[in-house]
């Protein structure tokens, strides 16, 4: 990260001759109080003549905007008395002050030669100002000999070593000592700006303010305004790092100077440092940083400055890389590039921009050759700050490479390299190597020393008052205690961190991280649910990370997602573990090549979100609302710090907002704590108990539904499944030792397989009998059980048993399944009446991009239910289509008591908070599972609710609460039995199933609703069942194939193409199967 703190003062030192291969342009002469304005090109000298008496004293003054140029005066007799190199700091904007004096030996034309000694393909602008000529007095002795320790100061300044910029800052405080013994006004004022410099390479920022406001009240005392407005420069830089509001203001009275005086490069200069500090200090406003630098670009433009076009082309590229305008910003820094090619200025910090830029967007090769040709230029340019970054960032490379090895010795090279030249400051330096190098080591698993030279760069940053390294930092030491097996200390960093990273929105990337951090420090602390919330979060904060690539190629956006791939992975991880299988797979759907946007209103152009549960979500409302206040305090108090005078009662409110700041962070640092005990883990080991005794109570019953029905209560434990076969008779209890994570996971990926006819469920299938069947499979067949009825415990409830396979059948072709719940319980002996009249609810039509059209629906409906006057349907009845089927509608229908409801829908499910999920209306309009649980007995007389739309049958876990699926609640609301689906369904090959399903119900007077149901999905199995025209859409999205599951390709049978279980085994029957 390039903070582009301030610009270095040019120092000055005596030099050989000047070569006379320079070209001089027309001598022009120079008066007392007159000042020359011109540009000077390389190898083009500007002369300028002064005449002067005998014994005269003569003080010239020169302002540049930070290049490498010579002075020199010459006398009468062209013999030289006085020369100055003036350097540049590696920037080439800031305008630098620096005087010569000299006392004339000899009476006539002396002549001063101006050359720029920099091959730039650019004329330089500079001002050259003669600013008294006088009789000599005894104290300009003094005076010359201050401007000596000042050039020496000058050119100790330029050196990198921390001792050689401690003897300059030296040499500097007692040339302005001397300068303010012989009341020398003018050079004490210049003396002053050049200290301020010292001590901000030295990080001594305080000092560094109080010259610059010395310097600051001499320049007002002789009203010299021109040199007020380069000293406010000056000192906004040291206030960058001590109150960047007040920086701000200060660079605004600046701006103010330059436009007074007509100074457009001033100005130009002034709109880049205000931009500066919105960009990286503690103001943090973005925005109003880019919007600086677009004026001082503007202005740049206008008056062909192209070294300001360049540096400023760099600014904005860098502020639209961290605000992941990708795009835009390595268009922005290919100009700069350009640009400095074209000037020959060897562009480093655009080079080194652009290599950041590519890294971050793993395109490794582009960000090496950059970065390899920014440490060329430095090394050219003996620039000690930017060979440090170029070895920083490219060690960074390397290691995102995993070439750890390679990465420890450039970072090493660069310890070296700083310690050799005492910089400790900025980002080429000692603190940065540090970090860098504990990163690497971090990666190499050697964590105790990373985490030592972690604290030893913080240090350091936190003597810069380098705040955002320093609260990187935190992150970084959180998660070497992770690893370390010391959670509760990392926590501690991170809970840290957390509130700090919030005044740098900037920094997504590193909150990220810090969040993805907390999600591993609370799964270790053994607090899975609290860990899920914040890896939700973090993933969430990708999500719209990935917004912002959406204008770059698909090779960068698919970059990017695989850098980052191990966010999602570790959450699905977490989710999977704790039997959440339906938030996973909507976690791992979000790594699909193409992205995958869920059927959610008004809400169709953004990327996907982890869903949170309704506790999750009311935790993170109240999350975002402590955020928002802390943000908020700091904006208003930001507000008044940006006015020039504040009344008494402004004073006043900004004391109390400065208080309420530190009430503000307390009470977040108190939410913090509290999360740990809200999202603590939840047990239901209370729930499968009293599963277990109600599993008692129904032998009678299975005696009365007769012979050959049977009743499997499942019970997924932490290290067993276990299985109660209950019959009429006896009950008997089975166990499979297996981890509940390792089941999980094989349920997940069966899942995926079975929602991809594209991949083979088979082995897995048949792994999962063994499993969750092969315990109990011997008894089934000694019992002779034909009708197998399910309480399904956990991320069982995520799987069709039917399509489960012991190697030669599938469960369906051995047995009648229906699932029960505690619901079913009072109504599963009921007979179903044998006249049954339909009320069919359906949406063909489309509702934009996301929702497709279902075509299918029309021909479903009118293959089932018989209005009047129709010659087609199964059952009699009425269809209400798309604009009739309006929840009013629905509701005046339901209320005729039908004792078959058939609804065919797009069905919204929100993994984790079901009572959001919601079945699409014909209107358009969504019916949700919290509006549905509002309305009484719904669903009061249907027998059978038949919902064929997409995961309907699906229900998740909210922290061991259960949220139930629409299937169960529909129950819950009346209906007696239930048809709903467990995966995305095909509309055309749902059509025949459901049609097949009711002809065989209505075909013969004893036929239940699981056996119609079990030879409808036997005869698509097998091929026994026409379906006219293909699939033409999905009711919600068929999920891509999932390279992580190393399944074999599934081979379509010609004779049975729907054999595969993605078409038949979706729809589970719940409740009555009578």
């Amino acid at each position: 990260m390039n903070h582009q703190l301030h610009r270095i003062v040019c120092a000055l030192l005596l030099l050989p001759l000047l070569s006379v291969a320079a070209m001089a342009q027309a001598v022009s002469p120079l008066e007392a109080g007159q000042t020359a304005v011109g540009t000077v090109a390389y190898r083009q000298a500007q002369q300028h003549t002064i005449q002067l008496q005998q014994g005269q004293f003569a003080r010239f003054v020169i302002a540049h905007p930070g290049m490498n140029m010579a002075l020199r005066l010459t006398d009468p007799a062209r013999k030289i008395v006085g020369q100055m190199q003036m350097w540049s700091g590696g920037t080439r904007t800031q305008q630098t002050t620096e005087m010569l004096s000299v006392i004339a030996q000899h009476t006539g034309a002396y002549q001063l030669t101006l050359t720029l000694t920099e091959d730039i393909k650019h004329a330089m602008p500079y001002q050259l100002q003669l600013v008294e000529v006088r009789a000599a007095q005894p104290d300009d002795h003094a005076r010359i000999a201050a401007e000596r320790q000042l050039v020496t100061g000058q050119r100790l300044l330029r050196a990198a070593a921390a001792t050689q910029i401690q003897a300059g800052r030296q040499s500097l405080e007692r040339a302005v000592e001397t300068l303010r013994t012989s009341n020398d006004s003018f050079g004490q004022s210049v003396a002053l700006a050049t200290l301020a410099t010292a001590y901000e390479r030295l990080a001594e920022h305080q000092k560094s303010a109080a010259a610059c406001e010395q310097a600051l009240a001499l320049t007002r005392a002789r009203g010299d305004a021109r040199a007020e407005m380069n000293v406010l420069h000056q000192l906004g830089v040291a206030l960058f790092q001590l109150d960047a509001e007040k920086a701000v203001a200060v660079e605004t009275q600046a701006l103010q100077l330059a436009q007074q005086l007509q100074d457009r490069r001033h100005e130009a200069y002034s709109h880049t440092k205000i931009g500066v500090a919105y960009q990286w200090f503690e103001t943090q406003q973005v925005d109003k940083a880019i919007a600086h630098y677009q004026q001082a670009l503007t202005i740049y433009r206008s008056i062909n400055d192209r070294l300001g076009e360049e540096e400023t082309l760099v600014f904005l590229g860098q502020t639209h890389r961290i605000t992941e305008k990708h795009q835009e910003a390595i268009a922005y820094l290919n100009q700069a590039v350009e640009i400095g090619t074209q000037l020959n200025l060897r562009p480093m910090s655009s080079l080194r921009e652009l290599g950041i830029e590519y890294q971050m967007l793993g395109q490794t090769t582009k960000a090496i050759a950059h970065l390899k040709q920014m440490l060329r230029h430095s090394r050219f340019h003996q620039n000690v700050r930017q060979e440090g970054i170029a070895l920083s960032v490219l060690g960074g490379v390397y290691s995102n490479l995993k070439q750890y090895d390679k990465a420890l010795t450039i970072h090493q090279q660069m310890l070296l390299h700083a310690r050799a030249s005492q910089t400790k400051a900025g980002e080429g330096g000692e603190a940065r190597a540090l970090m860098d190098l504990s990163y690497d080591y971090f990666s190499l698993k050697r964590y105790a020393p990373s985490l030592r030279l972690m604290k030893r760069a913080q240090r350091l940053f936190q003597q810069e008052n380098r705040t955002d390294f320093a609260t990187i930092l935190l992150v970084d030491i959180g998660d070497a205690y992770r690893e370390l097996k010391q959670p509760r200390q990392a926590i501690r960093y991170h809970n840290q961190a957390l509130p700090a990273l919030q005044k740098f929105p900037t920094m997504r990337g590193q909150q990220v991280g810090m969040l993805h951090g907390l999600m591993l420090d609370w799964k270790a602390a053994r607090n899975p649910g609290l860990a899920i919330f914040y890896g939700k979060q973090a993933v969430n904060l990708l999500q719209d990370m990935r917004r912002n690539l959406q204008g770059l190629d698909a090779q960068t956006q698919q970059t990017f997602l695989q850098a980052n791939e191990e966010y999602y992975r570790k959450l699905s991880d977490l989710l999977i573990a704790q039997g959440r299988l339906p938030e996973a797979e909507q976690v791992i759907r979000m790594l699909k090549e193409a992205e995958y946007f869920e059927y959610v209103r008004g809400d169709t152009d953004k990327p996907s979100q982890a869903t949170l549960t309704a506790e999750e979500a009311a935790l993170e409302k109240r999350f975002r609302e402590i955020g928002d206040k802390l943000s908020n305090i700091g904006n208003e108090r930001s507000a008044l710090l940006e006015k020039k005078a504040r009344t008494a009662e402004e004073e006043k409110q900004l004391a109390q907002l400065e208080d309420d700041l530190n009430v503000a962070a307390q009470a977040f640092e108190k939410f913090l704590n509290s999360l740990a005990h809200e999202l603590a883990r939840h047990k239901d080991g209370g729930a499968q108990l009293k599963s277990l005794r109600d599993a008692q109570g129904l032998m009678e019953d299975l005696r009365e539904l007769g012979k050959g029905v049977v009743a499997l209560y499942t019970l997924v434990g932490e290290n067993k499944y276990r299985v109660i076969l209950t019959t009429a008779d006896f009950q008997r209890a089975y166990e499979y030792p297996i981890k509940a994570a390792d089941l999980n996971r094989k349920i997940l990926t069966f899942r995926q397989a079975l929602q991809n006819p594209k991949l083979d469920p088979l082995p897995l299938a048949q792994e999962l009998y063994k499993i969750l069947v092969g315990p109990v499979a011997k008894d089934l067949r000694g019992t002779n059980a034909q009708m197998l009825m399910w309480s399904l415990d956990g991320v069982l409830r995520y799987i069709p048993v039917a399509a489960l396979h012991d190697g030669e059948k599938y469960l369906l072709e051995r047995f009648r399944n229906a699932v029960f719940t505690p619901v079913s319980n009072a109504r599963f002996k009921d007979e179903p009446s044998r006249n049954w009249r339909a009320l069919g609810l359906g949406v063909t039509r489309s509702f934009g991009e996301k929702i497709p059209a279902l075509p299918g629906v029309a021909d479903e409906m009118r293959g089932i239910i018989r209005e009047e006057g129709s010659t087609t349907g199964i059952l009699p009845g009425t269809i209400k289509l798309d604009e009739q089927f309006t929840q009013e509608a629905m509701l005046t229908a339901l209320r005729q008591r039908n004792p078959v409801v058939h609804v065919a829908s797009h069905f919204d499910f929100k993994p984790g908070n079901e009572a959001d999920s919601a079945l699409l209306l014909g209107d358009g309009k969504f019916l949700s599972l919290a509006q549905i649980k509002t309305l009484p007995t719904l669903f009061g007389g249907v027998e059978l609710l038949t919902l064929s739309a997409c995961n309907t049958a699906t229900s998740g876990e909210a922290n061991g609460k259960e949220v139930e699926g629409f299937g169960v609640l529909a129950q819950q609301k009346g209906a007696k039995a239930v048809v709903a689906s467990l995966w995305p369904v095909a509309d055309r090959s749902t059509k025949n199933l459901m049609q097949e399903f009711y002809r065989l119900r209505e075909a013969k007077a004893n036929s239940t609703k699981a056996e119609a149901m079990r030879q409808a999905q036997i005869k698509l199995l097998r091929g026994e069942l026409q379906v006219v025209g293909e699939a033409l859409a999905a009711r919600d999205i068929v999920h891509e194939t999932d390279k992580a599951t190393n399944l074999p390709p599934y081979k379509i049978d010609a004779k049975a193409p729907y054999a595969h279980p993605y078409y038949w085994a979706p729809f589970i029957l719940i409740g009555n199967w009578k």
